[in-house]
């Protein structure tokens, strides 16, 4: 049996630690936008353009206001009027993003003996 025992002490520890924290979300952040943004189909390049990101507090927003992207967004799909989205991006941009990011974080963290 092993017993592994972590200590921290110190007023320090507390600031490093929101540092890392406050990289990783960055980190992350720009990883998503560019991963939506690389995902997202081009015809005349507005909905690619449209990709933003802000940063409020301690949230970061990732957003587009492109009128029809919630349409690429929900990647090819039936409708009434018939297909709909883009041959381009058949799942979306934000879905296969967010997948890929937690697959990547979940390998990160693995731990292994």
């Amino acid at each position: 049996m092993s017993i592994l025992s972590v200590s921290l002490t110190g007023v320090g520890i507390a600031t490093s630690l929101k540092r890392v924290q406050a990289k990783e979300a960055r980190t992350l952040a720009n990883t998503i936008f560019r991963g939506v943004k690389d995902r997202t189909p081009v015809d005349t390049g507005r909905a690619k353009r449209g990709w933003a990101q802000a940063k409020r507090g301690n949230d970061y927003l990732i957003y587009n206001n492109v009128p029809y992207i919630k349409i690429l967004d929900k990647g090819r799909h039936m409708t009434r009027r018939g297909m709909r989205g883009s041959t381009q991006a058949p799942q979306g941009m934000t879905k296969p993003t967010l997948n890929s990011q937690s697959k990547r974080q979940r390998s990160r963290t693995r731990i292994t003996r």
